[in-house]
């Protein structure tokens, strides 16, 4: 019963080259994409590396407001000492710790380093394949 349903459908084939333009519009997509996260990860990138300096600048002078390099320099001093009491000297360190700086440090370093793979990921996409799709 199939085999007749078929039967009277015409074979028509696909236009010449209807599968190369359509891989051609895949790839400018694909270009197109990489372009715009290029140009906002770069975007994030410059931001973070100019946001870099007054955030360590606040981390550091949080730091020394704190009182936490006191202990980093006990920890090189009295080694032995920090060592008999170390429970001690670690809660003492942590309650010491500006965490919003510290947050914000980190936070500022991960946007670069985030920022750095996908620049580097879709740098090459954007400036070298971009010239061999044109037809």
């Amino acid at each position: 019963m199939n085999s007749k349903m078929f039967e009277k459908l015409e074979e028509k084939m696909a236009p010449n080259g209807l599968a190369n333009k359509i891989f051609l519009k895949i790839a400018q997509k694909q270009v197109r994409i990489a372009r715009i996260r290029f140009a906002l990860f770069l975007t994030v990138l410059t931001s973070s590396v100019a946001l870099f300096i007054p955030v360590f600048s606040m981390l550091w002078n949080d730091l020394v407001a704190s009182g936490s390099t006191n202990f980093f320099s006990m920890l090189f001093t009295n080694f032995s000492v920090v060592m008999a009491t170390w429970k001690d000297f670690i809660l003492s360190f942590l309650e010491n710790l500006p965490i919003l700086s510290v947050v914000a440090f980190l936070f500022i370093i991960f946007a670069i380093l985030l920022s750095l793979h996908f620049v580097h990921k879709d740098i090459k996409r954007v400036f070298y394949n971009s010239y061999s799709l044109k037809i």
